[in-house]
């Protein structure tokens, strides 16, 4: 490459249910008992009680049990407070994950199994890819890096989508280096400091995959449904590029002015908790990675 690229990213981290726990709170109150004692002489008026303290206090308890309190799905806010500098579209709103929720994540839907191939689709190859941002070009050579790494992982081939790539451009377009994600779908972010290249091939291919893929190695995952937490942040881009259960992707990239943002959206999302052994599997050719120039 003629210029040296710094490179940054990121990935979101799905939350998991919290399940609601049921708590019991106890009442406690004290009563005082006092004893009266009264002498009756025979003929006499009846004498007025006077009270004596006996000292002793009981106390009495109660149980009740306390249901939770119901889990309300907060109203969708949008992502940022101020409008995006970079857009003339509004920011859109985004559903909040509810915090509460007992229900499990829907399965992920069965891949169709396909034959390997080596043909991910026409597209420009070389150096000329690091300076694309948009259009056809554009969106042929990111579909093509995912596709040629996703069959090297037995995973179905992506189809472009222009819900998650509108729902990227916009992240892309506020230049805050976040995660905010429409319910349903993952996202892969990336971020270059560069005068002139955007480089997503190269974030795609090298990062994304060839980086994380030997972290994954390293930390020996395959086959367990679970990732820990405190390496998901390692290895969580290449998890979603190769999970088996996504099916489409769309990606938009924007010049911040001195950095230039990259944001993959992917529908249904990966990295859903309890099902990585079966949505990511070992590479069928560990010597043929590919780079990010084919």
């Amino acid at each position: 490459m003629r210029s040296a690229l710094i490179v940054a990213s990121a990935m979101a981290i799905g939350a998991m249910a919290t399940p609601v726990e049921k708590r019991e709170v106890y009442t406690e109150y004290e009563v005082d008992v006092e004893t009266v004692v009264v002498y009756v002489t025979p003929g006499a008026a009846t004498p007025t009680p006077v009270p004596h303290h006996s000292g002793h206090r009981h106390k009495h308890h109660s149980k009740k049990p306390v249901q939770p309190a119901p889990v309300y799905t907060p109203a969708p806010a949008p992502v940022y407070s101020e409008a995006p500098q970079y857009t003339e579209a509004p920011a859109p709103v985004y559903s909040e994950v509810p915090q509460h929720s007992e229900a499990p994540a829907p399965p992920a839907p069965e891949p169709k199994p396909s034959a390997p191939s080596t043909n991910y689709g026409a597209h420009e190859s070389g150096e000329a890819q690091a300076s694309l941002f948009e259009g056809p070009a554009y969106e042929a050579m990111i579909v093509y890096h995912h596709n040629a790494i996703r069959a090297n992982h037995g995973a179905q081939s992506l189809e472009w989508d222009e819900d998650c790539a509108s729902a990227a451009l916009t992240v892309a377009k506020g230049c805050t280096f976040q995660h905010a994600v429409p319910f349903g779908q993952g996202q892969n972010l990336w971020e270059t400091i560069s005068s002139q290249y955007y480089n997503v091939s190269g974030g795609i291919h090298e990062v994304w995959y060839k980086d994380e893929l030997s972290l994954f190695n390293q930390y020996n995952l395959w086959g367990e449904g679970e990732v820990p937490d405190e390496v998901f942040p390692d290895i969580g881009h290449f998890t979603q590029v190769v999970w088996k259960g996504t099916q489409k992707v769309g990606c938009g990239s924007h010049d911040c002015g001195g950095t230039k943002m990259t944001v993959c959206n992917y529908a249904p999302a990966g990295n859903v908790k309890g099902d990585y052994g079966k949505n990511v599997s070992p590479p069928q050719d560990s010597n043929n990675l590919g780079n990010w120039l084919d």
